[in-house]
């Protein structure tokens, strides 16, 4: 179950029948206690457009042109850093949380698809 006051219109998550869904509505939110936070894991991280850096040890999302510079950098357990590659206090675990951190600092939505939960 994921708290209602971590959900927004747009977030992926896991339905009552174990299939990946988007948000789309406010009466869905209202049905919160019936969906499950998708895991970040590589393969989530892969279809968001992140990519992992061996040098850094960092998966990286670079933003879109004419902009220079990334998104976000997170480390292989998934603790976010700031520029300087200091470590800002933030662990993400699910999907749902990577996509709303990333609205809240940059107002950018990650784009995601997928067609099936293991996808």
């Amino acid at each position: 179950m994921i708290p209602k006051i971590e959900l927004r219109l747009g977030n992926w998550v896991i339905n009552k029948e174990g299939n990946f869904c988007k948000i789309m509505n406010g009466a869905s939110i209202d049905d919160a206690d019936s969906f499950s936070a998708i895991e970040l894991n590589q393969a989530i991280l892969k279809k968001c457009g992140f990519s992992f850096h061996d040098y850094f040890k960092t998966w990286q999302k670079k933003q879109v042109l004419p902009k220079m510079g990334y998104l976000l950098e997170m480390d292989q357990d998934y603790n976010v850093k700031d520029f300087g590659q200091r470590y800002i206090g933030v662990r993400l675990t699910a999907l749902h949380q990577l996509q709303n951190l990333l609205f809240q600092l940059k107002g950018v939505e990650i784009d995601f698809e997928v067609a099936e939960k293991n996808g």
